[in-house]
């Protein structure tokens, strides 16, 4: 079967991917709330920062964090829940490594949000 590639096929294509926003300042004096199929360069030079996942989710529901300034491992950036699991644990997420980046996927309720890089 062949498919043609037509303008309607690569419109389709380019809303699989997330969109980037702009850079989102975080030291721990804010909480930037993410929404699902958003990716988000997190800056948090000044202090360590919180990222919050959607209130609500459904199977297959993305959000994607970049390290902005390469300093996740100083200054640890939190996941917070929102009621969520995380890797099926009631317990929030650190990342902790420099110029991490990371794609998490809601699947249910039993697993909740799962890192996928």
């Amino acid at each position: 079967m062949t498919t043609k590639i037509t303008e309607q096929n690569v419109s389709n294509l380019a809303n699989l991917g997330v969109q980037w926003q702009s850079v989102v300042v975080s030291d721990g004096s804010t909480v930037t709330t993410m929404v699902a199929g958003r990716g988000y360069f997190v800056n948090n030079t000044s202090a360590a920062g919180i990222v919050k996942l959607p209130a609500s989710a459904s199977a297959g529901d993305t959000v994607a964090i970049k390290d902005y300034a390469g300093n996740f491992a100083t200054n640890n950036l939190t996941i917070q829940r929102n009621s969520h699991k995380i890797q099926g644990t009631t317990d929030d997420s650190q990342i902790i490594t420099n110029k991490a980046s990371v794609i998490l996927v809601y699947i249910d309720a039993t697993k909740g949000w799962l890192f996928t890089k």
